[in-house]
Protein backbone atom coordinates (compact mmCIF):
# COMPACT_ATOMS: atom_id res chain seq x y z
CA UNK A 1 0.00 0.00 0.00
CA UNK A 2 1.94 3.27 -1.50
CA UNK A 3 0.61 6.34 -2.41
CA UNK A 4 -1.11 8.93 -0.98
CA UNK A 5 -4.42 8.86 1.15
CA UNK A 6 -6.99 11.45 1.25
CA UNK A 7 -9.37 11.71 4.36
CA UNK A 8 -13.09 12.28 3.95
CA UNK A 9 -16.51 12.34 5.96
CA UNK A 10 -19.41 11.44 5.24
CA UNK A 11 -22.28 13.07 7.18
CA UNK A 12 -25.44 10.64 6.30
CA UNK A 13 -23.96 7.54 9.41
CA UNK A 14 -26.92 7.46 11.65
CA UNK A 15 -24.00 7.23 14.25
CA UNK A 16 -22.80 10.73 13.34
CA UNK A 17 -19.94 11.32 10.97
CA UNK A 18 -17.76 8.40 9.52
CA UNK A 19 -14.33 9.22 8.34
CA UNK A 20 -12.92 7.49 5.49
CA UNK A 21 -8.85 6.97 4.48
CA UNK A 22 -8.58 5.56 0.72
CA UNK A 23 -5.77 4.35 -0.36
CA UNK A 24 -4.51 3.58 -4.00
CA UNK A 25 -7.01 2.22 -5.75
CA UNK A 26 -9.34 2.51 -2.37
CA UNK A 27 -7.69 -0.19 -1.28
CA UNK A 28 -7.65 1.00 2.90
CA UNK A 29 -10.58 2.02 4.04
CA UNK A 30 -11.23 3.28 7.76
CA UNK A 31 -14.38 3.92 9.24
CA UNK A 32 -14.51 5.82 12.52
CA UNK A 33 -17.40 6.85 14.70
CA UNK A 34 -16.91 8.55 18.36
CA UNK A 35 -16.94 5.01 19.53
CA UNK A 36 -15.87 2.25 17.09
CA UNK A 37 -12.98 2.13 14.28
CA UNK A 38 -12.87 0.25 11.76
CA UNK A 39 -9.97 -1.05 9.31
CA UNK A 40 -10.94 -2.27 6.25
CA UNK A 41 -8.66 -3.49 3.42
CA UNK A 42 -9.80 -4.36 -0.48
CA UNK A 43 -13.43 -4.60 0.85
CA UNK A 44 -12.35 -6.84 4.12
CA UNK A 45 -12.95 -6.00 7.53
CA UNK A 46 -9.11 -6.34 9.45
CA UNK A 47 -10.12 -5.88 12.95
CA UNK A 48 -12.78 -8.28 14.88
CA UNK A 49 -13.82 -6.97 18.32
CA UNK A 50 -15.22 -9.57 20.84
CA UNK A 51 -17.92 -8.23 23.41
CA UNK A 52 -19.62 -9.33 26.86
CA UNK A 53 -20.91 -7.74 29.89
CA UNK A 54 -18.27 -8.89 32.02
CA UNK A 55 -15.68 -7.65 30.16
CA UNK A 56 -14.30 -4.88 28.21
CA UNK A 57 -14.08 -4.71 24.46
CA UNK A 58 -10.78 -6.72 23.25
CA UNK A 59 -10.04 -5.88 19.37
CA UNK A 60 -7.65 -7.71 17.55
CA UNK A 61 -6.54 -8.37 13.77
CA UNK A 62 -8.25 -10.95 12.13
CA UNK A 63 -6.25 -13.00 11.22
CA UNK A 64 -5.33 -13.78 14.85
CA UNK A 65 -9.03 -13.83 15.64
CA UNK A 66 -9.39 -16.53 12.85
CA UNK A 67 -6.67 -18.77 14.48
CA UNK A 68 -7.86 -18.35 17.73
CA UNK A 69 -11.32 -19.14 17.56
CA UNK A 70 -10.04 -22.06 15.65
CA UNK A 71 -8.04 -23.37 18.67
CA UNK A 72 -10.80 -23.02 21.09
CA UNK A 73 -13.58 -24.55 18.04
CA UNK A 74 -15.22 -22.10 16.65
CA UNK A 75 -15.26 -20.57 12.95
CA UNK A 76 -14.98 -16.59 12.14
CA UNK A 77 -17.57 -15.79 10.66
CA UNK A 78 -19.69 -12.27 10.20
CA UNK A 79 -20.89 -12.37 14.17
CA UNK A 80 -20.54 -15.36 16.62
CA UNK A 81 -20.89 -16.18 19.81
CA UNK A 82 -19.50 -17.91 22.86
CA UNK A 83 -22.04 -19.09 25.01
CA UNK A 84 -21.08 -19.35 28.75
CA UNK A 85 -21.44 -23.20 28.92
CA UNK A 86 -18.53 -23.41 26.14
CA UNK A 87 -16.39 -21.00 27.95
CA UNK A 88 -14.31 -23.59 30.31
CA UNK A 89 -13.80 -26.18 27.09
CA UNK A 90 -12.75 -22.93 25.06
CA UNK A 91 -9.98 -22.32 27.96
CA UNK A 92 -8.95 -25.50 28.12
CA UNK A 93 -8.02 -25.78 24.66
CA UNK A 94 -6.48 -22.24 24.88
CA UNK A 95 -4.51 -22.78 27.60
CA UNK A 96 -3.59 -26.17 26.45
CA UNK A 97 -2.18 -24.44 22.98
CA UNK A 98 -0.36 -21.70 24.72
CA UNK A 99 1.62 -24.65 26.98
CA UNK A 100 2.07 -26.59 23.46
CA UNK A 101 3.17 -23.48 21.90
CA UNK A 102 5.77 -22.56 24.47
CA UNK A 103 7.33 -26.33 24.46
CA UNK A 104 7.38 -26.10 21.63
CA UNK A 105 9.30 -22.61 21.04
CA UNK A 106 7.10 -21.94 17.94
CA UNK A 107 5.65 -17.78 17.06
CA UNK A 108 2.34 -17.30 15.63
CA UNK A 109 3.43 -15.23 13.14
CA UNK A 110 1.42 -12.64 10.32
CA UNK A 111 3.39 -11.49 7.09
CA UNK A 112 3.39 -7.87 8.60
CA UNK A 113 5.58 -9.64 11.92
CA UNK A 114 8.65 -10.63 9.74
CA UNK A 115 10.12 -7.79 10.20
CA UNK A 116 9.63 -7.27 13.60
CA UNK A 117 12.82 -7.57 15.79
CA UNK A 118 10.31 -8.82 18.84
CA UNK A 119 8.26 -11.57 18.03
CA UNK A 120 5.81 -12.05 20.80
CA UNK A 121 4.73 -15.73 21.47
CA UNK A 122 1.16 -17.47 21.55
CA UNK A 123 0.76 -16.35 25.02
CA UNK A 124 0.90 -12.40 24.68
CA UNK A 125 -1.59 -12.24 22.01
CA UNK A 126 -3.74 -14.87 23.39
CA UNK A 127 -3.72 -13.27 26.71
CA UNK A 128 -6.55 -10.43 25.99
CA UNK A 129 -8.67 -12.92 24.89
CA UNK A 130 -8.06 -15.61 27.23
CA UNK A 131 -8.57 -13.16 30.39
CA UNK A 132 -11.94 -11.79 28.53
CA UNK A 133 -12.84 -16.22 28.63
CA UNK A 134 -11.94 -16.51 32.20
CA UNK A 135 -13.66 -13.30 33.37
CA UNK A 136 -17.05 -14.48 31.42
CA UNK A 137 -17.22 -17.32 32.83
CA UNK A 138 -16.74 -15.83 36.14
CA UNK A 139 -19.71 -13.79 35.64
CA UNK A 140 -21.51 -16.48 33.48
CA UNK A 141 -21.52 -14.01 30.18
CA UNK A 142 -21.89 -15.00 26.72
CA UNK A 143 -19.04 -13.33 24.62
CA UNK A 144 -20.12 -12.35 21.13
CA UNK A 145 -18.07 -10.75 18.20
CA UNK A 146 -18.35 -8.91 14.79
CA UNK A 147 -16.29 -7.88 12.17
Amino acid sequence: MSGDFAVGTDGNSPHGKIQYLHGEESSLRIKATATKALLFYRGVALLVTFQSPATPDVVMLRDLAQYLLGLIGKRLDRQGVIVHDDLPEAIRRLEAAIEDDAQSGTVYETPASHADHHKPGLSQRAWPFLDMLREAKRQDADILWGL
